[in-house]
């Protein structure tokens, strides 16, 4: 549209699997270097906003095989060496195995030590982003997160 300056985007097909980062016209934004999966997994965009060097990431998580995903994304981060990270998108699974999620706890895998922006922000609230009607559980899967 007529507000966005860059768009950073990765895509597997029209209706399976992507990410994307826009970022509007007017903020003071410098793209250093983006990354992006080749099957729509994620985004990564090193850039400098408002005189500071973020990194931020979008991901699209598998249901199998997450900790190779995990490790991907995380060894991609780690190399660019950035301290300050923003990472949101849908991780297929939840943080908080007791908050946010209905049943069957599986935490999330977390090697950079994030901080979830919403659970920070509502340390009790109990919430869900997913709600599966055939088996009437709910999970809060989508998340942003910081360092």
């Amino acid at each position: 549209t007529e507000r966005v300056r860059y768009v950073y985007f990765s895509a597997y097909s029209n209706r399976k699997r992507g990410v994307i980062i826009l970022v509007r016209k007017n903020i003071d934004f410098r793209v250093l270097k983006h990354y992006s999966h080749q099957e729509g997994r994620w985004v990564i965009v090193d850039a400098v906003l408002e005189g500071q060097k973020i990194t931020f990431v979008n991901v699209y998580a598998p249901n199998t095989s997450q900790p190779e995903f995990f490790h991907e994304v995380c060894n991609i981060v780690r190399n660019i060496g950035n301290d300050n990270i923003i990472i949101g998108g849908d991780f297929n699974q939840v943080r908080d195995v007791y908050l946010d999620k209905s049943s069957h706890p599986r935490p999330v895998h977390d090697p950079l030590g994030l901080v979830d922006v919403w659970r920070l922000l509502y340390p009790q609230e109990k919430d869900y982003t997913f709600y599966s009607h055939p088996h009437s559980k709910r999970k809060l899967m989508d998340f942003f997160s910081t360092i």
